[in-house]
């Protein structure tokens, strides 16, 4: 069925009159435009680098990437919520051969971005001068990252998480696999 040019222009007249009073607000419930209150741009706070990661307090994440030949560990005393939502943490990756790789990150989970604030060696940090937010992504080398934001940093509920509970998740997994 064809449109006919006249009634088109009829719908669209019928459309912009109604713009000005849909934007002007709402006459049933009062709200107007005048009630929006923008939202301050995210500022991340200060990051402090926390002490060298000890043994004792390394906790095993579980990162099953088929093929992936590393175990992946969280230094539980360096874990934090920051005021400014960011989950921060030492990670310590060791290869089968033994090689460790040490590194001070921190996870923005509503933006689903990571950062490296301090790679480690020789049982010191070494601060990253400039590093940037980047994007986690599903696969790849960094696939960990995103098995450490899917089930053990972030919430799924999408609230800021609690250490507790990233500290329980990390402890106890609960067949974190079933819904990849």
């Amino acid at each position: 069925m064809r449109v006919s040019f006249n009634c088109r222009d009829r719908v669209l007249a019928v459309f912009l009159a109604c713009l000005p009073a849909a934007s002007a607000g709402d006459e049933d419930t009062g709200w107007t435009t005048d009630h929006y209150v923008p939202q301050e741009a995210w500022e991340e706070g200060q990051v402090t680098i926390p002490p060298w990661p000890e043994k004792q307090n390394l906790l095993e994440v579980e990162v099953d990437r088929g093929g992936f030949p590393f175990r992946v560990f969280i230094d539980s005393q360096s874990l934090e919520v920051g005021d400014d939502g960011v989950v921060r943490y030492s990670l310590v990756i060791i290869s089968t051969s033994g090689a460790r790789n040490a590194s001070f990150e921190g996870v923005l989970c509503n933006k689903r971005e990571y950062r490296r604030y301090a790679y480690g060696s020789a049982d010191r940090w070494h601060r990253l001068a400039g590093s940037q937010w980047q994007r986690i992504t599903r696969g790849g080398s960094d696939g960990y990252r995103y098995v450490l934001y899917r089930h053990y940093l972030c919430n799924t509920a999408g609230l800021n998480p609690r250490v507790e509970g990233i500290l329980q998740r990390i402890r106890y997994p609960r067949d974190v696999y079933l819904d990849d």
